[in-house]
């Protein structure tokens, strides 16, 4: 059934009588057995707006029971279209693993808790954690694979550093080729199932040892290299997971690589596990001394050598380019010289062509030398006339440029006028 509404504008005069069905107002049509809606119910979903002379229309509408049902049916079919695909993908993959071929061609049967493994390592690291059993599983093909790894060192040492075949290589270990390619295999997945799961772990260590001189990325490395460096040394026979124990071996190989990689100067590893324990030592004394601790103070509260302390103290500051030129204000700043300045050799040149002057100086007198230092400015202030040395001595002009003659040709007779050429 349709609605129909009769409305009579009585607050606007200029709106006129109109009349609205339920196509107008957009009012769905009742149900025949709604035999409960009023009209009082009606009318508290319609408000006229005595102001502006329109409609407020609240929600009269009310949802079919069969545009419910069809909308719980889309939502089914959805859902089963999904379980659908889910369980399709997985039979297809179940197939494939089930179907694996051996070198011969003849195929092989792969147990159901090793499929995980067989995985590629983007699907395998899907999964966040790794349970005990995979734990157990994975740590065991690295030992495997560590210990033919051995193996081949050893042979490359008895050659003298020539590579082996893979065949020397098995026999060696006393296995087939097969099954030396399928540890081989086993040990690299399982690589990448333990990264990929744990790499989470190892950012999150990193990430604290960030600012000492190696980016993210290098820590990151290091860090993976420690984890799996702990999952060969994994024993799960001692009940604690694979994360508790790796994480040890994490921050021992990213500390050692921050010691040995983030400076240019390398100290011993010793030496750079000391630099903590000194620095809380230095702290603790400055405190109860009020004054910077000596080295003999310091290596007693930690019992060690005061060479050592000292080592540790000079190696942990960084190097200083000698190119910087420290500020007043203690900033290094980038000095550019200009056209006019000279440069260290010339500096010392004229270092050098002073002092030889001051050499030859000492064969004459002393009237001599001031006029001749006065004269040509040998002493570093601007040159003199004769006419205004004449009147600092008291004498003539002409007396002075006579003098001034004389003494340079008793520096031409001189014996060290050789050593002068050697600066022309």
């Amino acid at each position: 059934m349709h609605l129909a509404i009769a409305i009579r504008s009585n607050h606007s005069p200029k709106l006129p009588n109109m009349l609205f069905t339920s196509s107008h107002l957009c009012i769905s049509s009742l149900p025949q057995s709604s035999a409960t809606y009023t009209c009082a119910a009606l009318q508290q979903d319609i408000f006229l707006l005595p102001a502006g002379g329109f409609l407020q229309l609240a929600g009269t509408a009310t949802p079919s029971p069969l545009r419910i049902l069809e909308r719980e049916s889309k939502c089914d079919e959805a859902i089963i279209r999904r379980k659908r695909r889910r369980r399709r993908r997985r039979r297809k993959r179940r197939n494939t693993l089930d179907r694996i071929c051996n070198d011969d061609g003849e195929e092989v049967e792969v147990e159901k808790d090793e499929e995980i493994a067989l995985l590629p390592a983007k699907k395998a690291g899907k999964s966040r954690f790794m349970n005990p059993k995979e734990e157990a599983r994975f740590s065991r093909y690295l030992k495997e694979r560590e210990r033919i790894e051995a193996v081949r060192r050893g042979l490359v040492a008895e050659k003298g550093g020539d590579e082996v075949s893979s065949n020397e290589w098995a026999m060696a270990a006393g296995i087939s080729r097969r099954k030396l390619d399928e540890i081989m295999w086993n040990g690299r997945e399982s690589e990448n199932r333990i990264t990929s799961c744990y790499h989470g772990l190892v950012v999150w260590i990193a990430s604290s040892y960030l600012g000492r001189g190696l980016s993210l990325q290098d820590l990151a490395q290091e860090g993976s290299i420690g984890l799996l460096r702990g999952a060969i040394k994994f024993d799960p026979e001692k009940g604690y997971k694979l994360s508790t124990y790796a994480y040890w071996w994490i921050r021992q190989s990213i500390t050692r690589a921050v010691a040995s990689k983030s400076k240019m100067i390398r100290l011993p590893g010793s030496i750079s596990e000391l630099i903590p324990k000194i620095c809380e030592a230095s702290n603790e004394l400055s405190r109860e001394l009020a004054r910077v601790p000596t080295y003999q103070e310091i290596a007693e509260a930690i019992d060690v050598e005061a060479g050592a302390v000292r080592l540790a103290i000079e190696g942990k500051r960084g190097p200083i380019s000698l190119d910087q030129v420290m500020t007043s204000y203690g900033y290094m700043s980038l000095q550019v010289a200009g056209p006019e300045e000279l440069g260290p050799e010339m500096m010392m040149k004229k270092k050098m062509v002073r002092a030889e002057i001051g050499k030859l100086m000492e064969e004459l007198c002393e009237r001599e030398a001031e006029i001749l230092r006065l004269h040509y400015g040998l002493s570093g202030k601007s040159l003199w006339s004769f006419e205004e040395i004449g009147r600092l001595l008291k004498l003539s002009r002409e007396r002075v440029r006579q003098i001034n003659t004389v003494a340079l040709a008793k520096l031409r007779e001189g014996s060290q006028e050789d050593d002068l050429k050697y600066f022309i």
